[in-house]
């Protein structure tokens, strides 16, 4: 299922330019067109990919939140019971939000009422399961009594483990962004918004806040976009803290790149995944704010992967001990792991890099 989910954003990101970089005070020395900008006739090449995400992919992948319990996850929230038995894993409501993502910028290329009316109705249920001071979680909320075994006792403290609460809410955002993006539409954003500013409310170094830091970043490069989107300075701070601190908090290792601090790094190390995610976001930062320390860091990052740690197929992560990068020039061939989500990673951490220089 995660697979097939990043599968419809691999296509559509390299098809019609998603980021939404290049904007009035993106920070990038080159601008991008924006993708609502962009049209793809449907003989080309990347028009037969965009059309097959139209015609089977996003059908099907909408067809599977609903029989795989996605969308019962979000109902089930309006009315929480102890009888509710969390099931799955802590990072299932992002299947929907990357659909929705995905569906969203195919809309912009294939106006569609019917898809457009689909999607608001599943945003009908999502905001409702979302809790009065904007945190939406559903391993938490469907069952607070008895919350899925990897969200932790309270908010945020699982989440540099397992609780994937900062994850989810990087996808909500990035898809949310889109959806507003290509519609004009509220909704979504609306309540992404809402989420996001739980979270700079509670997550953070002050008294009273928890001082944790992404167990699978994704949440940094999102809070940078919601920031560049609606100009509120507020996230792009919240998504600074959330790099500033990594590897200051309880959780350090280097399978989750908290080993040192992100401007310390100078090689790709850990989860393919969550280190690609992280390195795009540390790209935003370094143009958005003009941190030379981040630039520096990721400038040697990037360099450490191209040239010692990737495939001539694009592919990241060799081993299958942790969906890791290894060591330099650690490349095999029968035995490489090269998952689809860490090769997205790279197209979102190349996409500004290109930027940025």
């Amino acid at each position: 299922m995660k697979r097939l989910f990043s599968a419809i954003l691999m296509v559509v990101t390299a098809a019609t330019t998603i980021m939404a970089q290049g904007q009035k005070g993106s920070g990038y020395p080159i601008g991008q067109v924006p993708f609502t900008s962009v049209k793809l006739e449907q003989g080309t090449f990347w028009g037969q990919r965009l059309m097959a995400a139209r015609d089977v992919t996003v059908p099907l992948a909408f067809s599977k939140c609903e029989s795989e319990g996605r969308y019962k996850n979000f109902i089930q929230c309006q009315n929480p019971s102890p009888d509710y038995p969390p099931s799955g894993f802590s990072f299932d409501d992002t299947d929907v939000y990357k659909t929705i993502e995905g569906a969203s910028y195919l809309l912009q290329t294939f106006p569609d009422k019917k898809l457009k009316l689909y999607i608001d109705s599943v945003l009908n249920f999502v905001g409702k399961a979302q809790e009065p001071d904007g945190y939406l979680y559903t391993p938490r909320t469907m069952n607070p009594w008895h919350p899925h075994n990897w969200a932790g006792e309270k908010r945020w403290v699982s989440e540099e483990v397992l609780s994937h609460e900062l994850y989810n809410l990087g996808h909500m955002v990035d898809a949310a962004c889109a959806h507003y993006q290509a519609t004009g539409s509220r909704l979504f954003l609306d309540i992404a918004k809402r989420y996001a500013d739980c979270v700079v409310r509670e997550v953070g170094p002050r008294e009273g806040q928890a001082c944790v830091v992404p167990g699978h970043q994704i949440a940094e490069m999102a809070l940078a976009r919601l920031y560049v989107l609606t100009g509120e300075k507020k996230y792009l701070d919240e998504a600074k803290f959330l790099l500033d601190y990594r590897g200051k908090t309880t959780i350090k290792n280097i399978y989750s790149q908290s080993q040192k601090p992100v401007v310390e790094q100078t090689e790709a190390w850990g989860h393919a995944v969550r280190a690609g995610y992280m390195y795009a976001g540390m790209a935003d930062v370094a143009a958005l704010t003009g941190d030379s320390a981040y630039l520096r860091a990721i400038d040697a990052i990037t360099e450490n992967i191209i040239s010692k740690k990737y495939y001539i197929t694009g592919g990241v992560g060799a081993r299958h001990d942790g969906e890791a990068f290894g060591a330099d020039y650690e490349l095999p061939n029968l035995t490489a792991y090269n998952e689809t989500c860490a090769a997205i990673s790279m197209v979102y951490l190349f996409q500004r890099m290109f930027l940025l220089h």
